[in-house]
C-alpha cells in the first residue's frame, strides 16, 4: 500500500487522485493528519484491504472493526475519484485516513460493493 502523509509526498500519487485532493486541499500545507484527519493510502493489491475497516465489528477479533475482507459494512463517505473508489471511515473529529481503491480490486471484493450499498442506501424514516 502506498501511504502518502503530506501534500508534498501526493507528487507521487496517481494523478486523478492528487487533482482530486489539490481541489480540496488548496493551499493547505499541514500534514494530512492535521488536515484531513489521517492519511491517504492507495491500495495496490486485495492483500491490502485487510488494512481497511468499516464500522462493523471483528468476527474474528473481537473488540476491533472488521476489514472489509472480513465482511461489509457501513461508512462515512464512500465516492469514485476516475477509477479508484475513495472509501473514508471517520475515526477522528478531523475525518480519517482515505483510501483510493483501484477498480479492478474493488471488482475483486465482493464486500466493498455491499459496504457501498450500506453506506448510500436511502436512510429509513420512521412513518
Amino acid at each position: 500500500m502506498q501511504v502518502f502523509k503530506d501534500v508534498d509526498e501526493l507528487k507521487h500519487a496517481p494523478a486523478e487522485i492528487r487533482d482530486h485532493l489539490s481541489a480540496i486541499l488548496g493551499n493547505e500545507t499541514d500534514s494530512f493528519e492535521v488536515s484531513l484527519g489521517g492519511w491517504v493510502c492507495v491500495v495496490e493489491d486485495l492483500a491490502d484491504l485487510a488494512e481497511v475497516v468499516t464500522a462493523s465489528p471483528s468476527p474474528s477479533n473481537p473488540g476491533q472493526w472488521a476489514s472489509v475482507l472480513e465482511c461489509p459494512g457501513a461508512i462515512d463517505s464512500v465516492q469514485w475519484v476516475g477509477e479508484y473508489l475513495e472509501f473514508l471511515l471517520c475515526s477522528n473529529n478531523a475525518g480519517g485516513t482515505t483510501y483510493y481503491i483501484p477498480r479492478a480490486i474493488v471488482a475483486q471484493c465482493p464486500n466493498l460493493g455491499r459496504s457501498i450499498e450500506m453506506t448510500t442506501a436511502p436512510s429509513r424514516q420512521p412513518e
